[in-house]
């Protein structure tokens, strides 16, 4: 069975991140893969895992911006901001 591999600290945090989803916050699927690397109380893990989300959601908003589509890249740009404030704990 899967469990959250973070204290109760870091779990409240997760789902402070999952509750901005339906807001276009985060993607479901990129927090999940970001919990999945983060190691049991590990600060380090939990900085890395959060830090390659947001430069992944830059990437996807300035490749976004470059074509044109500003929706596209209001939205990623708004994940990359949560995601980069999620990995200052």
């Amino acid at each position: 069975m899967f469990q959250f591999p973070v204290s109760d600290f870091c779990f409240f945090e997760f789902l402070r991140v999952l509750g901005t989803a339906p807001t276009h916050g985060c993607d479901v699927g990129e927090c999940f893969e970001v919990i999945q690397k983060i190691r049991h109380n590990d600060g380090e893990s939990w900085y890395e895992g959060w830090s390659e989300a947001a430069e992944k959601a830059e990437v996807v908003a300035k490749s976004a911006a470059a074509r044109g589509d500003v929706v596209a890249a209001r939205w990623a740009y708004l994940r990359a901001s949560n995601y980069w404030r999620s990995s200052e704990l």
